[in-house]
């Protein structure tokens, strides 16, 4: 049996702990309809008045979340890289393009605040200098390289990437 009960809280309360005076159980949750001011709650036991003793309101937005996108990636020759998706939470499919000898970009990821990301590639150990990424909005730019910073194609086998968008 459901009780309703008169307590004076705000009007931003939906849910809420409420404790009856004299009353030596433990405190009882209730729900709060901003139409009627009623609490309601199914403890048969309370009586009025009744004391509000926590609360909380419902989000009725999510929060943001953190967006993640894994693959695995290859390149061979002219051609873009291709991928093996893992994980991705951006709501879209980004895609590759070829630019020039070591140099591809990954586009249609959803960037909108370029300080929010981070990119991760591989292991640089796996390359003869190392890969770089410039992160633009909407798009990251890879540079595969040696020590001498020639571009090179080729390089990436298998190669993991993890591009994290931070809210």
């Amino acid at each position: 049996m459901w009780n309703n009960i008169f307590v004076s809280v705000p009007s931003d309360v939906d849910m809420v702990w409420i404790r009856a005076p004299f009353f030596f159980g433990n405190p009882v949750l209730a729900t709060y309809s901003n139409s009627t001011q009623l609490f309601t709650t199914v403890d048969t036991s309370i009586v009025i008045p009744a004391y509000l003793i926590g609360r909380w309101k419902f989000c009725t937005t999510p929060a943001p979340m953190t967006r993640e996108f894994k693959a695995n990636i290859t390149q061979s020759g002219t051609e873009a890289p291709t991928m093996n998706i893992l994980k991705n939470t951006l709501g879209v499919v980004p895609t590759w393009r070829y630019d020039d000898i070591g140099s591809y970009y990954l586009d249609g990821l959803g960037i909108t605040d370029v300080s929010k990301v981070q990119v991760i590639v591989g292991n640089n150990a796996m390359f003869p200098s190392g890969i770089w990424s410039t992160v633009y909005i909407d798009t990251i730019w890879f540079t595969m390289s040696d020590f001498d910073n020639n571009q090179l194609n080729d390089v990436l086998n298998n190669t993991p990437i993890t591009v994290t968008i931070f809210p």
